[in-house]
Parts: structure tokens; sequence; C-alpha cells
């Protein structure tokens, strides 16, 4: 509903921030080239600086997506807050970009003045426009006329959201109700009518938009009004419990030349996606070059252990259910595998997952690189390929899953990861296979790639710590 107007919505703030950010890169400039920044260099000419802009005008609009800072239904302080982490990461871009450019000229007084001006600037504006939506934006013309169609219950919930979300571009003239006889009074003093007349209803109302706030059972009963609504050139919207829930999204698109209604079970986003995926090259390049040396330090160590290979291989289950096989350091003595089964009485994970605090299987070489995490860093040529992404769920073994359950399943509907929401929950110290499996669904229902980059950094600060390790 109202898809058209938010999208233009933000397509103009996203204009307003284009702006904002060239404003606050003008007084930077200005700023060091003024008698203020006394130990600054002059810079050169504009032109040759206008390459900055151009790039600026691309990154920050992208850091404000990641916080979430086009969501205009937040409050003032949480809004304070996106645009400060907002413009924290694009001038950390910004500068790293500087750097590897070899302009060093542009100080760091400029970057702070910069960074300072955007945030006041952004604050500001954002602020504005939330005035001008909650106070001015519905008494223009392209505020729909809008009455809703259904139980009086769902109806309920959306009033008291249209309530909440004054901001939303809806003049809601009234409530119909679709079943009456079943209702013992209306808690709503705006009903206006009952769904047998429901065409004259938009008839007296010149109503530009139904909104069916229906539960599953009278779903194919909305839909008979539904084409009604439709003959008569008025827009409909269908709100359904069905697929109200916290671990569905729901998106509409062609296949050809069918319209279809799509459920995912992640929010997905292609530019998140593909940001993702980027991240995952970046990080896995790194990674690959930091295991490489690791492999001619540590791999004499692990060889000379017990003269087995450097590497241990494993076929896993990645998303959906695709197998793929991973790669570690070999942290375990050569026939761990086969001895697997006799000490499975000693398992201390409860669930469909293999944990022993002490597993004698276990070198003494790979207890120290299991405590440090280095047995993960072959990993990282996984993430590479694609197989895996640098935070996800962990990948479970060929076994695991074929003991799960069908609610199970969801943790593989994603790529694995090396880190992700359970590691940096307890790591090893967890022994509760449906709190892994909770936590891994959270992460799935919440995923954005700032939820990502927040995981990355929490791991960094388990690994040096050693929590939840073994």
């Amino acid at each position: 509903m109202q898809h058209n107007f938010f999208r233009l919505r933000k397509i103009l703030i996203s204009i307003f921030d284009a702006v904002v950010v060239l404003t606050s890169i003008a007084i930077g400039y200005y700023f060091q080239q003024s008698e203020l920044c006394k130990n600054c260099i002059p810079l050169k000419d504009p032109i040759h600086y206008l390459w900055l802009p151009m790039l600026a005008v691309m990154i920050f609009p992208y850091c404000y997506k990641i916080t979430n800072l086009y969501n205009m239904t937040k409050s003032l302080i949480s809004i304070f807050v996106r645009i400060v982490v907002g413009v924290f990461l694009g001038v950390t871009v910004l500068a790293n970009i500087l750097y590897f450019m070899g302009e060093y000229g542009v100080s760091r007084e400029t970057l702070t003045v910069f960074a300072v001006s955007l945030i006041v600037i952004t604050f500001f504006q954002r602020a504005l426009l939330k005035d001008y939506y909650r106070g001015h934006a519905k008494k223009r013309t392209f505020v729909k006329r809008t009455i809703v169609v259904g139980n009086e219950s769902l109806y309920g919930k959306f009033y008291d959201h249209l309530k909440t979300n004054d901001d939303l571009p809806i003049h809601n003239l009234g409530y119909v109700s679709i079943h009456p006889e079943k209702e013992n009074q209306v808690k709503y003093r705006d009903c206006i009518g009952e769904v047998k007349d429901l065409e004259e209803i938009i008839k007296k109302y010149a109503i530009d938009e139904v909104v069916f706030t229906v539960n599953q059972k009278n779903l194919v009963r909305a839909f008979k009004y539904c084409y009604k609504v439709q003959e008569m050139g008025v827009s409909v919207a269908i709100l359904s419990d069905q697929f109200h829930t916290n671990d569905m999204y729901i998106s509409t698109g062609k296949i050809g030349e069918f319209n279809v209604i799509t459920a995912h079970s992640v929010a997905l986003d292609n530019m998140e996606v593909v940001m993702k995926r980027v991240l995952d090259v970046a990080g896995g390049l790194i990674g690959c070059c930091l295991t490489g040396l690791l492999i001619m330090t540590l791999g004499p160590i692990i060889y000379l252990q017990d003269k087995g290979p450097i590497f241990f291989s494993q076929n896993r289950v990645g998303k959906n259910g695709r197998v793929f096989k991973i790669h570690k350091f070999r942290s375990m003595y050569i026939d761990a595998e086969a001895r697997k089964a006799e000490l499975m009485e000693f398992n201390e994970m409860d669930g469909h997952m293999f944990k022993m605090k002490n597993d004698p299987r276990i070198t003494a070489v790979g207890r120290f690189i299991r405590k440090t995490s280095l047995d993960e860093f072959p990993q990282f040529w996984n993430v590479l390929k694609g197989d895996m992404s640098l935070v996800g769920t962990r990948p479970p073994t060929v076994d695991e899953v074929r003991q799960y359950d069908n609610s199970h399943r969801k943790r593989i509907s994603i790529k694995p990861g090396i880190t992700g929401n359970w590691q940096i929950s307890g790591r090893s110290d967890m022994i509760d296979f449906e709190e892994v499996v909770r936590l891994d669904t959270e992460y799935i229902n919440q995923w954005n790639l700032w939820r990502d980059v927040k995981i990355l950094y929490k791991t960094v600060y388990v690994v040096l710590f050693g929590k939840g390790a073994s």
C-alpha cells in the first residue's frame, strides 16, 4: 500500500541527503583554506577534487541505508544516533580512500569539520521532514482516502498502528464490518457500515483505496469483494494475519507475464545482498592471505604432531541443503572421525550436534589453534568460493541435518558463516541445540548488513579474549 509514495519520498530524501553532503564538503574545503585551520596545508584547485563529492554522494546514502535512516517513523533520538553511526561509517570509508589514493593534503581537522557539519545539518533536515510529514503531508492531494474492511480485531491493530505512525499518507475514513452478525459490539466509533453495502460506501465517500484486514479463514471471502472494488477502479490492499509474522517477508513481482506474491524467510534487499557478497570477497581475500602465512608457520607443527595432513576437510551442508567441502587446520588426530561413535555417550550437546569439552581426539597443537580460532582460517577459501559467508549460521554436518525437524531447517536457509549470532553469544559454552537454532533463526529474521558488521566486530573481541572458546 502506498508503494509509489514511499518510493518517491525515499528518492526525495536521498536528493536532500546528496545536497547536504555536498554542502558539508564545501564547508570542510573552505575551512581548510581559511585562517581557522592554522596548521593546514592549502588544498589544490577544487577541480582536482571533483571526484570526491561524486564518490561521497554514492557512499553516504548507502551508509544511511545500512543504519535504517530512511525509516521516518523512528524517534528523533534514534534518528540522531543513526545519523552519527552512518556518518562515522561514511567518513571512515572516505578517509581510507583518500589514504590509498595518496591524497594526504586533506587534514583530520577538515574531516572532523565535514563530519560535524554533516551530522548537524542532516539531523535538522530529518527533524524538519518528520515535522512536515506529521503535520502537513495529510493535507496534500496525494494522500488517499481509505476505508478498512474486515475483522474488528485486525482492524484494531491496524487502527492503533495508524495512530502511532501519524506521518503515513493515509486518511482513514472508517471501518466496514465483514462479520457484523458475529460482533457483539463495535469498539471503534468510526464504523461506517457493513460489507454488503461496500459499493455504495465507496461511492458515498469517494474512496481511493480499500484495505482488507482479514484472518486466514476469511481470506477467500475477501477476494470476492476485492474483484468488485477493483472493477470500480479503486485500489485494493490486503492485510492478513496469515502474512503478518516476524519471520515472513512478502514481496510482489512478476515471473514472465504472471503476477506473483513471494514469501521470504529473509528480508531480501538486492543492494544489501550484493554488498554482503562484496564484503565476503574482500574479507575472503584478506583471510586467504593470512591463511597462507599460517600454513608456513602452523603447517609444519601440525604435521610433526602425528605425521598427518595439515588440513581437515569434511562435507558440510550449506544453503538449502547444498553440500560442500569445508576446510580447517587439522586439530584432531587422524582417526578422529572413526572414534566419534564410541564417544557419543559423552556428548554434552542437548540436540542434533556433537560437543565434548575434553575431547580426547584433539591434539596438543589442536587445543591451541582452537582456543585462538586459528583452525577456522582455511574457511576463508570457502567464503571466497561462495560456499560460505563471513557471517551466517554454522554449517552442520550431513548426519546432523538428517535428524533435523522442519523447524530446524531454517538454519540452512542462508549461506553458513565463519562466525554468527551464537558464536558471539557463548560459542563452545552453549550446550542446548534448540538455543542455537533460536539464535540462528533470530539472525535470519533480523538480517541486515549493519548487523553483520556488528557481529564481525564482536567476533574479534570474543576471539581476542577467548570467551567461550575451547
